[in-house]
């Protein structure tokens, strides 16, 4: 239960950060030279974040869900090997 705290912070501050980028472009001025000026900071750090945010999420979560995945193969492969074992010692030869 506790594995999924992390990715899910990270998610809800993608949300965020995503809302907060497409606020901020919307508050851009046409009076400006520079389009992406405007007063709550410049749009583009804004994307920086929400990029940087999303790699840090899926990377996460995939390398987590791959993690699990490899960890079930490995305790099934265990158990393959221990019934494999008993059914060669049942044999008759």
């Amino acid at each position: 239960m506790s594995v999924i705290v992390l990715p899910s912070m990270l998610w809800c501050s993608v949300a965020v950060i995503g809302g907060s980028a497409t606020y901020s472009f919307s508050q851009v001025t046409g009076n400006s030279g520079d389009i992406y000026a405007n007063e709550l900071g410049q749009p583009v750090q804004w994307v920086t974040a929400f990029f940087a945010l999303t790699i840090a999420t899926n990377l996460l979560s995939s390398g987590l869900l791959a993690y699990r995945i490899w960890m079930i193969e490995h305790d099934v492969s265990t158990v393959r090997a221990v019934k494999d074992t008993d059914a060669n010692s049942a044999r008759t030869y």
